[in-house]
């Protein structure tokens, strides 16, 4: 019986970890595309000091979550997104317009891509 209620209560800890981990993944995403969303506006006001300041605000909060992302998803993934963040400081003000709009999309598409593969659903445990 012993050990039955201690495979039980190891069961309950992998789900709470796996939960924190979703909810600090899913609250993540939100933040952070919300921000890229920013640099995104002021790329389309075509105000690229506040671009460059919003990317680098951008920066350190990705740079404080990454950290704890690197728990729970694949190290590659998060360097990749934490690359084409940082990308964006220096685009805004070396004024290659072009770049910042693609760097800040893929930045999008990488972070929704992740989201997506860490959802818990038949087609991510098959």
């Amino acid at each position: 019986m012993k050990r039955v209620f201690i495979a039980c209560a190891l069961i309950a800890i992998v789900c709470v970890i796996c939960s924190i981990g979703s909810w600090y993944l899913q609250n993540t995403y939100k933040v952070i595309d919300g921000m890229l969303d920013e640099v995104l506006k002021y790329y389309e006001q075509d105000d690229m000091q506040k671009a460059a300041e919003a990317a680098v605000d951008l920066e350190k909060e990705w740079v404080k979550r990454e950290r704890y992302l690197s728990f729970f998803i694949d190290h590659q993934k998060v360097d990749e997104i934490g690359i084409s963040i940082t990308r964006l400081q220096t685009l805004a003000l070396s004024k290659d317009y072009s770049d910042l709009l693609t760097e800040c999309k893929l930045a999008k598409i990488m972070l929704l891509h992740v989201v997506n593969d860490e959802k818990v659903s038949i087609q991510s445990v098959l």
